[in-house]
């Protein structure tokens, strides 16, 4: 039901499917909708070993900004920790690219 709430585009379509008692929360699902259409591509680069910022909590931002119709790219580095893009190294050099890559794909789209 979520994910036909977010696909809604009209606040009386989201409204139908809540029902009257939900029109607050109808009407603000609407208006997220709108606003995430102007966020632009995010690119999100984490290290499944990073013990501070789970790599879980990129999936999920990165599910939801998804389901939001904003664009995604993730990587996830399976052998880096946190911090892996501060040290020279192979992940710093995954990230440098991907972000050089992304931006000029970004950009000139």
């Amino acid at each position: 039901m979520l994910r036909g709430l977010l696909e809604r585009q009209d606040t009386e379509g989201a409204r139908a499917m809540l029902g009257e008692a939900d029109a607050d929360l109808a009407s603000a699902i609407v208006e997220l909708r709108e606003l995430a259409r102007g966020i632009h591509p995010a690119l999100l680069i984490s290290g499944v070993r990073d013990e501070l910022v789970l790599i879980g909590f990129q999936r999920t931002f990165a599910a939801r900004l998804r389901g939001l119709g904003v664009p995604v790219v993730a990587i996830e580095l399976p052998w880096a920790n946190h911090a892996f893009d501060e040290v020279d190294g192979l992940g710093a050099a995954i990230a440098h690219d991907a972000t050089l890559r992304f931006l000029d794909a970004t950009l000139r789209g």
